[in-house]
């Protein structure tokens, strides 16, 4: 999982460790941004390059809804998983419905490498398909040049230089 760039929105130190732990299961380590409060995450969102969002429930200054909220305003299409020591389903139901990608409790971190994993998929699943767009007009405009003729005009420079005769080298 190279160069995927996770802002992690927890203010709990052993929590942190615990949710880098599970990630670090994944082939590759991502890079880890940290937000401990409301502030430093809106920070982190104005100014960091971010693939993807980790968040708490609540910290210091912000809770997990609202820093979805500002993260959908700031930063749309980011995807944003909730790990959080909420078990109730709907309330994680009530997350997704407000727009987080996936909602993982703490007291089952196991699956988090499984949240991370289908968005590094999907980013590169992106990656490809702009690779391959990217490419196609490439292969179009080539194409395009190969079968465009060029003729100059009487009076272009080129034309002037083609019917002019060239000095040849006199024997001595």
């Amino acid at each position: 999982m190279p160069n995927l760039n996770i802002l992690h929105l927890e203010d709990d130190t052993l929590d942190a460790d615990l949710v880098r732990r599970e990630v670090a299961k994944l082939t590759g380590t991502p890079t880890w941004l940290s937000a401990t409060s409301g502030d430093d995450f809106r920070q982190m969102l104005e100014n960091a390059q971010i693939d993807a969002i980790l968040s708490d429930n609540q910290v210091p200054g912000i809770s997990g809804i609202d820093a979805l909220k500002l993260a959908r305003e700031l930063r749309p299409g980011i995807p944003f998983v909730f790990v959080s020591g909420n078990a109730d389903p709907r309330w994680a139901a009530h997350c997704i419905e407000a727009g987080a990608t996936d909602y993982v409790p703490k007291d089952q971190l196991w699956r988090l490498p499984g949240a991370v994993g289908r968005i590094h998929a999907a980013r590169e699943s992106q990656r490809l398909a702009t690779l391959t767009r990217s490419r196609a007009v490439l292969v179009d405009t080539v194409k395009a040049l190969s079968l465009a003729t060029w003729k100059p005009s009487p009076t272009s420079c080129a034309a002037r230089h083609a019917s002019s005769t060239w000095p040849t080298a006199q024997p001595s």
